[in-house]
């Protein structure tokens, strides 16, 4: 079939003179959103897997609040959780194993992180958002900023109790491991937030129930859960499943009875079907085509 691209362009609609205008905002001459993040991606060497999270930060806590990052992201944090936790992911990122001790600083330059993320009007709109993420995270202690400069804190800070941090170089079972591949190949930008809440989540599940199980790709999860182990609605929980499932990351998930005996109650649980290999190649133009004339990821 013959690509848009390759046909002999008719005179622009209004609709599509406004879509050039978006691009033209996103994406400066200088520079290619896409190959944006994946500089970032290769600042890290060729042996980095991925963000490594601590999962305390995605479970709910004993005290029943709401999970941090589920807070962070989407919860009470207001407007602009999915741009906060794709900041915090990326600065996780390219955290140094060297400079655990007195961790690792970076200077962001607002308007080049807005690119990255393919957020519109990177000089003005687009960099307050990046300005806002590192302020909140600031606030909540997940990193910490002098002047123009930014530290990832090696302290777990959780709405300001301080808990030992466990080293995620020497204890890489422990961590929920986000692939490299979401910046290496570009598809960080393109997922909403409960689009990788809900991967975070699955990621997590596969790495404890591989363990205590050796299953892979199959994950299972109570719907119960959903909310009491994860602090989703069934509302963010179900878009963020339907969104992976037409990227493909999803490829199958099927209902079934969990009890352990036939005199337990019934309970419902969820299998999902976890193909992560999706992310390995580049996503199609016409997604980013999608988010750069939408601007709501």
């Amino acid at each position: 079939m013959e690509r848009q691209e390759d046909r002999a362009p008719p005179e622009p609609s209004a609709g599509q003179a406004e879509q050039k205008k978006v691009h033209a905002s996103v994406a400066h001459a200088e520079h290619d959103p896409m190959t944006l993040i994946r500089q970032w991606a290769a600042r890290t060497g060729p042996a980095r897997k991925g963000a490594r999270l601590d999962p305390r930060l995605i479970y709910r806590p004993a005290s029943g609040e709401a999970p941090a990052l589920y807070d962070l992201a989407i919860g009470s944090g207001g407007a602009g959780g999915g741009v906060r936790v794709k900041v915090y992911l990326s600065l996780l990122l390219a955290v140094s194993p060297r400079d655990r001790e007195k961790g690792t600083t970076f200077t962001p330059d607002p308007e080049r992180w807005a690119e990255m993320m393919l957020l519109a009007d990177p000089p003005g709109g687009g960099a307050e958002r990046i300005r806002n993420a590192l302020r909140w995270l600031h606030t909540q202690h997940y990193i910490t900023r002098a002047g123009g400069s930014v530290t990832v804190n090696h302290q777990l800070s959780v709405r300001g109790e301080v808990k030992d941090y466990i080293d995620p170089y020497d204890d890489e079972k422990t961590y929920c491991n986000v692939p490299i591949s979401l910046w290496r190949q570009g598809w960080l930008p393109l997922l909403t937030a409960s689009e990788l809440m809900a991967l975070i989540v699955l990621l997590q599940l596969q790495q404890e129930q591989l363990r205590e199980h050796g299953k892979d790709n199959l994950v299972d999860l109570y719907a119960k859960d959903r909310n009491k182990r994860f602090g989703f609605t069934d509302e963010t929980w179900l878009k963020g499943v339907a969104g992976l499932m037409a990227l493909g990351v999803i490829t199958d998930r099927e209902t079934f009875d969990k009890r352990p005996d036939e005199w337990s109650l019934a309970e419902v649980a969820w299998r999902y079907e976890l193909d992560v290999a999706v992310f390995d190649t580049p996503p199609a133009a016409k997604l980013i085509d999608n988010v750069l004339r939408e601007g709501h990821r």
